[in-house]
């Protein structure tokens, strides 16, 4: 009899860790315990803020997404202030971040570096720095002294 009072919660739970589950498909049991641990602790910690909150009215995907951009975010600072950070993903950072590319007030060092729109395997050197966002770029991605990204 306890034990048909007491399985409601297993079910709920149950329900509540499949909806919205990390879970991928892995060769390697570790890997699959661990997005089990995910799911799990995303149950709790959306259950212990809904008892310490409960004037907030929010969804648990979307309560889900907020802890996770709250996980990401101190990362995504970090690698955004990465000097040799592709332009590209510079930028997607930033747009995820919702802040502004930063200005071109940094001075670039002086002598050949690589292009930054090139891919590495081309290895392309140049001397000549893009007038808006102060990048090296080479003769294939220029146009009079800015760079292909920023003449957009």
């Amino acid at each position: 009899m306890i034990y048909n009072k007491t399985k409601g919660g297993t079910d709920t739970f149950g329900q509540l860790y499949s909806t919205y589950s990390t879970a991928r498909r892995a060769n390697r049991w570790p890997q699959r315990y661990f997005y089990g641990m995910l799911d799990m602790a995303g149950v709790n910690v959306n259950t212990i803020f809904c008892l310490r909150n409960p004037t907030a009215k929010k969804r648990r995907s979307d309560f889900l997404f907020d802890l996770g951009y709250a996980l990401v975010e101190p990362q995504l600072r970090v690698r955004a202030e990465t000097k040799t950070l592709r332009r590209h993903l510079l930028l997607n950072i930033l747009e995820v971040l919702g802040e502004d590319f930063p200005t071109p007030g940094e001075e670039q060092p002086t002598g050949k570096s690589h292009c930054y729109l090139c891919p590495r395997k081309e290895d392309k050197k140049s001397k000549t720095a893009c007038e808006v966002c102060s990048c090296k770029i080479c003769v294939t991605h220029r146009k009079k002294i800015v760079c292909t990204e920023c003449a957009e």
